[in-house]
């Protein structure tokens, strides 16, 4: 735990994407000074929700796109949506779940698979138990690099109602120290 910054996003049904833009952006604002690396959060504004729909509707073209794409449990994209349809009475069809996913729905394994395979990364997803983190068993491993996952944490222990669910990011103390911008201006 003293090895992490859990990083909260915004719970406004985008908390995947927020997770995600988040990372992205601190990542790609690392600087180098004096042999450390420092990076600045995004601070919820419009441009912060502007990226998180964008990504939102990326990984929904990209599904409907990709029905056929086999996942790591041996059924296709097409097979894991209508699954998720079966447990959700308003849901009929699989463009009802893209409607819904165009609009706010809750996003989860499913467009996990599809954030993976859009950005090239392995998204491991964590959460805590006895001050304890754990796999959950979602996410997807796209490729055998350790060295740039996405690692998110996921409140499903501690939430008995599903819409209650959240997602924050964790971004490791080792890749880079954290500080707001302005003091990261005084760096460059």
């Amino acid at each position: 735990k003293d090895e992490i910054n859990l990083i909260k996003v915004l719970g406004d049904s985008n908390c995947l994407f927020n997770c995600i833009i988040q990372h992205i952006h601190l990542d790609k604002n690392i600087i180098n000074c004096i042999d450390n690396n420092y990076t600045y959060k995004l601070n919820p504004s419009k441009e912060y929700e502007k990226l998180s729909e964008d990504l939102r509707q990326t990984v929904v073209s990209w599904l409907e796109n990709n029905l056929d794409f086999l996942l790591p449990t041996g059924l296709t994209i097409k097979d894991d949506i209508l699954d998720a349809i079966n447990f959700d009475d308003n849901l009929n069809t699989i463009e009802d779940y893209f409607v819904d996913m165009r609009g706010f729905k809750f996003a989860g394994q499913i467009e996990i698979y599809a954030l993976s395979n859009i950005l090239k990364k392995n998204i491991i997803v964590l959460t805590e138990l006895n001050d304890e983190y754990y796999s959950l068993g979602m996410g997807n491993i796209y490729n055998n690099s350790t060295n740039d996952n996405i690692y998110l944490y996921h409140n499903m222990l501690e939430q008995e109602n599903e819409d209650e669910y959240h997602y924050n990011l964790i971004y490791f103390k080792n890749k880079t120290k954290i500080y707001l911008k302005n003091i990261l201006n005084y760096f460059k």
